[in-house]
């Protein structure tokens, strides 16, 4: 694949924004193109996307990704790491290549509404926080209906706000680059390195918020609440439990009820995992819009967020 570099950089860095996006051999070309035209199509355009490809991709895909460079006026760069070494490390590459002080998180199934970029860099200021999430909905990939909204119940977050489970959808993140690279960025933490990462920075007295709006949508596909499952994901829980112990603001009995709970979570069966998104994270809220279309189409809407 041949890749154009990134021009027209040398501008002021002023509330300037790079959105990262990651890609892997997992990823569908038609998500990827859906994903990608939400990006074109922002009400405040970003100042350049960074594609960063773990691995080996299909040609469909490598395709998709050329057409995106050269249909689009965006600047864009296209960084591929030969050898699949996971998100950890392909979210790290990718933050570092960016130029701008502002870097928004999208992955290549999820799709940004129209006006996320505008309204969460105004939400960073009104919040004064160092990173900042949304509310998001979640969608299915093949028929783009809406399967729910992840409703959260507090505007800045606290280590207690995410202790039981990791409220923060991770591509809805838009943050401050130097404050991601300051604190050494993510950690190899098995399909927890975000929550990892909010984690310390919250520790180290950053400041995280989330918009009431739902301005993304986070694509689920059949195998989604499978690979959230397994004996792989006890070394994440106990790096986790670790970070929380040390904060000392839990009882032992409470680190020992969470980490007997989270692990029946992991190595449950998928029922298990189903009820919990159903009951706790993701919930029909009749005033959504109901399918992506309509999501791109209507004015974002207000999670209920309190």
């Amino acid at each position: 694949m041949e890749h154009s570099s990134i021009n027209n950089l040398n501008v002021s860095q002023t509330q300037q924004i790079s959105v990262v996006v990651n890609v892997w051999g997992g990823d569908d070309a038609l998500c990827f193109r859906r994903s990608m035209s939400s990006i074109a199509g922002q009400s405040r355009r970003p100042d350049e996307v960074i594609i960063v490809v773990d691995g080996p991709i299909s040609n469909e895909l490598e395709i998709a990704i050329q057409n995106f460079q050269q249909q689009n006026t965006l600047p864009t760069k296209v960084i591929d790491i030969p050898i699949q070494n996971g998100l950890w490390n392909a979210r790290n590459i990718g933050v570092r290549a960016t130029a701008f002080e502002f870097v928004a998180l999208h992955d290549a199934d999820d799709v940004m509404h129209p006006k996320r970029l505008q309204i969460q860099l105004t939400e960073m200021k009104r919040l004064s926080v160092d990173v900042c999430f949304t509310s998001v909905v979640e969608f299915n990939t093949k028929n783009g209906e809406i399967i729910g909204c992840r409703v959260n119940k507090h505007e800045v977050v606290d280590v207690r706000a995410i202790f039981w489970n990791n409220i923060l959808s991770h591509s809805s993140a838009m943050f401050k680059r130097d404050v991601i690279i300051g604190i050494g960025g993510y950690r190899n933490v098995y399909f927890s390195e975000d929550y990892d990462l909010w984690l310390r920075l919250i520790i180290s007295g950053k400041r995280i918020g989330q918009s009431k709006l739902s301005l993304q949508a986070l694509g689920i596909d059949s195998g989604h609440l499978n690979r959230r499952g397994g004996l792989r994901f006890v070394k994440s829980e106990n790096s986790i439990h670790q970070i929380l112990r040390g904060t000392h603001e839990f009882s032992s009995i409470t680190l020992l009820i969470r980490k007997i709970i989270r692990l029946s979570y992991r190595l449950g069966p998928e029922l298990v995992r189903q009820t919990h998104r159903r009951q706790l994270n993701s919930r029909k809220i009749c005033a959504f819009p109901t399918s992506i279309t309509e999501f791109l189409d209507a004015n974002p809407v207000d999670s209920g967020l309190r």
